[in-house]
Parts: structure tokens; sequence; C-alpha cells
């Protein structure tokens, strides 16, 4: 656990550690929102996010170390502080791990499709944006991508619901899409932005109504990419 607690704290802005903190009791973890921003919605929902991408990280620490991850997850408006606790336990026999993908190990696919295919195993959806609301979709990602979209296309993870849980797998979704990226190296991040608030969540979508709500911004080109990724 030393390893992963490590990881963490060597990539602050990856895991966003000024918004929540992590206290270890034995081999189990308990994930909390700061108390500077429980009251304020829009640091609390980037907090839980974080705490998703935790989760995730934890994940797969367990799986590389052979050991397996209990996580129990609670996160409320009315009790807001701890979101997650996290048990490490020993394996007792192998079990097949699933990696989120529905593409075979290795093949050649878009960005969009592999993203769609991890969007879909955490029940979201990615869709790509039809050319309405791009001023607003630009200042949103100006950040990540001051240039503007520029020969890609601009996609939202769009989910059905708004709420801390979804928060939670909106960060598992972008740990995933990182964690992928890692083990290919010739594939080049995607930008992405996930700060978005509430008024944007909800009017964003116009073009979605099955899942009104945005959680994640990201521009995409059409180029295919090979997706080496090893399943157990």
């Amino acid at each position: 656990m030393k390893k992963l607690l490590e990881q963490i704290r060597l990539n602050p802005e990856r895991y966003g550690d000024e918004l929540w903190v992590c206290r270890r009791a034995g081999d189990v973890l308990e994930l909390s929102v700061k108390p500077d921003h429980i009251k304020e919605p829009e640091n609390y929902r980037n907090g839980v996010i974080h705490i998703g991408r935790m989760i995730q990280a934890a994940e797969e620490y367990a799986e590389k170390s052979s050991r397996l991850a209990d996580i129990h997850t609670f996160p409320s408006f009315e009790q807001s502080d701890l979101v997650a606790m996290i048990r490490f336990r020993k394996k007792i026999a192998d079990q097949p791990s699933d990696n989120g993908l529905a593409q075979a190990d290795s093949s050649k696919v878009t960005m969009a499709t592999l993203l769609k295919s991890i969007a879909s195993h955490q029940g979201f959806f990615l869709h790509p944006h039809n050319g309405n609301n791009t001023n607003r979709l630009d200042e949103l990602m100006k950040a990540v991508l001051p240039d503007g979209a520029k020969g890609g296309r601009y996609y939202s993870l769009c989910t059905t619901l708004d709420n801390p849980f979804v928060w939670l797998r909106t960060g598992r979704w972008i740990e995933k899409v990182v964690q992928i990226i890692e083990e290919n190296p010739s594939i080049p991040p995607p930008p992405f932005t996930y700060q978005i608030n509430r008024d944007s969540r909800t009017t964003l979508n116009t073009e979605f109504s099955d899942c009104p709500y945005v959680q994640v911004i990201t521009c995409l080109k059409p180029e295919k990419v090979l997706v080496n990724f090893s399943a157990k």
C-alpha cells in the first residue's frame, strides 16, 4: 500500500489531493473530501471525482500486487465527508479481471471507439457534438486546448443522473483512460476537462435527451490508434 500512497503523493495535479484526504488504518483506506470543500458544490464534485480516480488507481495497484480491493462507496449530500473505504486483502485464487474494454487485446481503433467502450463499462455515454455550442465548448476547453478543436471534434461524456455516485464513476473513467494511455506510449493523450459547473452540465447537452448531463468534455481526432492492452 505504501507504493500506492507514494504514487498519489507524487502526482498531486493528477489526483487533486488538495481537495480530499486519505486516512489509513491497517489495510483500510478512508477517503474523504476535506472539510473546507464540503459546502462548496463544485469543489465537492471535483473532490469526489478525484477520489474516483484514486479508487481506480487502487484497483490497478491491487491487481498488480496480487491482492483484491474491496471498495465501499457512500457519498451523500447530507453526510458528505466520508466518500469511500478501500480494504485490501490477499487473493484466495486467481480471478479474471475486467479491463473495461470490448476490443481484443490488440486492435486498431479510433480514440473515440476506445473511450466509448470504457464509458459503456461505467454505464455512461460518449457522444460527439454536431457543431452546436462550439463557442461554449472552446471556452470550457481553453485551459487544455487554447487553439480550439482544429481538426478534431468535441465529445461529451454524458450521464442520466448528476450526483456523487456518478462523479465517482466519472473519476474512474478518467483514470482508466489515463492508465491505458500510459500502457500505450505511442498514443497521444486526448485533452479533456471535467471542471464544468452545474449550469453547463445541465445545458450543454441539448443534442442528446437520453443522457442530459455532461461530466467530461474532450476533443478527439479521427485517426485510428493501435491499442495494445493486456486482459489478464
